[in-house]
């Protein structure tokens, strides 16, 4: 596919993050990931043992319900912390994000490939017979 015409299917998930980055509450979630990976990298460079990226988007998506409620509690205004939400489409683009920071950290969250088709699987499935 040309890169002209992926506008006409809405914006990609790298394009989606790219602005989401840019609002004040996604910084704040960007720190917050990069300090729980870097307990993770420890780890990883040690023994080569991985950490999903779902669990620390989870971890943080649970944090973040907290943060909010004591931001509402104080009377901010909660939409100028735009950004300060977890896309379930975003996870990925954030394990780049990070790894880019710190190449030596590559591999410690595992990653599809864009664009590549996954191989087939053949499932066999057994039929019974009816008895008689």
């Amino acid at each position: 596919m040309h890169p002209d015409q992926l506008s006409l299917f809405g914006e990609t998930p790298w394009q989606a993050f790219q602005q989401w980055k840019q609002k004040d509450g996604a910084r704040h979630v960007l720190q917050d990931m990069h300090r729980m990976a870097s307990r993770y990298a420890r780890r990883f460079l040690r023994t080569g043992q991985r950490v999903s990226i779902r669990l620390l988007w989870e971890v943080e998506r649970d944090r973040i319900r907290e943060v909010r409620m004591r931001l509402k509690k104080a009377g901010a205004d909660l939409s100028k912390w735009r950004g300060y939400t977890l896309n379930n489409n975003l996870h990925a683009q954030v394990s780049r994000h990070i790894i880019e920071r710190h190449p030596d950290w590559d591999g410690m969250f595992e990653k599809r490939e864009t664009g590549k088709r996954k191989p087939i699987r053949a499932v066999v499935v057994p039929i019974r017979q009816k008895a008689g």
